[in-house]
């Protein structure tokens, strides 16, 4: 009988186990769960906040890009006009030079 009960408390013993680690087991599954879950919420934040930056980012471009053109014509209209450059031709390229060619 001694025997019976020694190994019933055994058996006992050990099912009080095993339903403890199974308990300690979905308490650390449902913790993942939820950081998982955190984390993607965190990731999918980062991402809109990083497209409402570029969004916003584009358009004082574009404005920027407009002014900039606007004083660049500006500029252009008050700039004191200068006689057009007159360059010669390289003296390689004169006829005079070129074998063959008028003198």
């Amino acid at each position: 009988m001694e025997i019976v009960g020694h190994c019933c408390v055994t058996v006992e013993g050990q099912k009080s186990a095993v339903t403890e680690m199974q308990r300690h087991h979905n308490i650390l599954d449902e913790a993942r769960a939820r950081e998982a879950e955190r984390a993607s919420r965190a990731e999918a934040e980062a991402d809109r906040a990083k497209l409402a930056a570029v969004a916003a980012s584009a358009t004082i471009g574009a404005t920027s890009d407009c002014w900039q053109t606007v004083n660049y014509a500006r500029a252009l209209k008050r700039a004191p006009k200068a006689a057009p450059l007159r360059i010669p031709p390289p003296s390689c390229c004169h006829p005079g030079n070129i074998p063959g060619g008028r003198k």
